[in-house]
């Protein structure tokens, strides 16, 4: 029972840790990014990244290695001084049984059979005892809130993973034509190599880059007949500079953050403007790349046109949008409850710090 306390309470005390250090950097991130305004966006993005993943780090340090919270710390010194109280009784009553017996008052009568003297210190005994056993119950409230939380949200990642991968092997390799050679020299011209796949498909209805360890361009049915040879290249450019900063894998890292972390409402706005600074920091790349800014102002409006919302990739970089495509009649109550659920721990928080 004690190690169970103690798990739920280290849990408990690493939760509230992250969310005020993680609200400290989110904060902070935004008034940086604020001044910003639109210069430095690579410094910008380098800025919301340390500040989503920051908090993880220094939260575990700060339990690692010294107390959490003030409310935690009067927490577990509640407890400490129960032990204390306990272990001081217990040697009082045995310093009581050396000395001699002070002459009976009249109530003796009253005594239990047995003779001991009902005291203070042996009815509080057992009650420090029990704190000391059960320690306190906020932890265990805590921890199933977020563990609710949690299990939606690793359905809810779950559910678009596989809808993505249905998607994704369902579409057919493009292997040879013009957009095969304009991928192979554009991927030569970012440093990529042959190690970025093309493939199309009748369910992909705008064109994104997915893929952690396999990267690949997934285009829409009829891209090269839709589209004109100088935007064709603006298009592939814009995804592969996707693929060259890693986009992929920090959508999927943010996506993770902000389901499993949904204590944090500030996460969501940290994941929205990285997908924004991401978007057009590939633009920057792809057009360094091709020099045809024109062309791909030209292309991106063109493929403006094509996007669907009920059939958006959920765990891939886009060029254009964004989003979920599991259970959207849920997704405004999850924003509300990611803010219900950091107010309802910022309460614990200062229930806990009161003496």
């Amino acid at each position: 029972m004690n190690s169970i306390h103690t798990l739920t309470t280290l849990l408990g005390t690493w939760l509230l840790t992250y969310l005020v250090h993680s609200t400290v950097l989110l904060g902070t991130a935004w008034l940086a990014t604020r001044l910003l305004g639109a210069r430095r966006l690579a410094l910008q993005e380098l800025i919301w990244r340390a500040a989503l993943l920051g908090g993880l780090i220094t939260a575990a340090l700060q339990v690692g290695i010294g107390p959490g919270p003030a409310g935690l710390v009067l927490g577990s010194s509640q407890v400490d001084t129960a032990t204390a109280l306990t272990t001081a009784m217990t040697a009082g009553r045995s310093d009581l049984a050396t000395q001699p017996a002070p002459a009976a008052p009249a109530i003796t009568s009253r005594q239990p059979a047995g003779g001991a003297a009902a005291s203070p210190e042996g009815a509080a005994g057992p009650i420090a005892t029990r704190a000391v056993a059960h320690g306190p119950v906020w932890p265990l409230l805590l921890l199933g809130l977020w563990l609710i939380g949690c299990s939606i949200g690793a359905v809810r990642l779950a559910v678009a993973g596989l809808r993505l991968r249905r998607m994704v092997r369902a579409c057919a390799p493009i292997e040879a034509g013009p957009l095969s050679g304009l991928l192979q020299r554009l991927s030569s011209a970012m440093g990529l190599g042959r190690g970025v796949g093309l493939r199309t498909g009748r369910k992909v209805s705008v064109p994104f880059a997915a893929g952690v360890l396999k990267p690949r361009v997934y285009l829409p049915p009829g891209t090269d007949s839709r589209l004109a040879e100088s935007q064709q290249e603006g298009l592939l450019a814009h995804e592969l500079a996707h693929v060259a900063r890693h986009d992929p894998a920090w959508v999927l890292g943010s996506r993770v953050v902000t389901h499993l972390l949904f204590i944090q409402p500030l996460n969501r706005l940290a994941a929205i403007k990285l997908r924004e600074l991401s978007e057009l920091l590939a633009d920057d790349r792809a057009v360094g790349c091709t020099g045809r800014r024109l062309d791909l102002a030209r292309c991106l409006v063109e493929v403006a046109s094509w996007a669907s919302v009920t059939t958006r990739p959920a765990l891939a970089t886009t060029a254009l949008a964004s989003g979920d495509i599991v259970l959207p009649s849920l997704a405004g109550w999850w924003r509300s409850r990611s803010i219900v659920s950091g107010l309802s721990l910022m309460y614990f928080a200062i229930q806990c710090s009161r003496p």
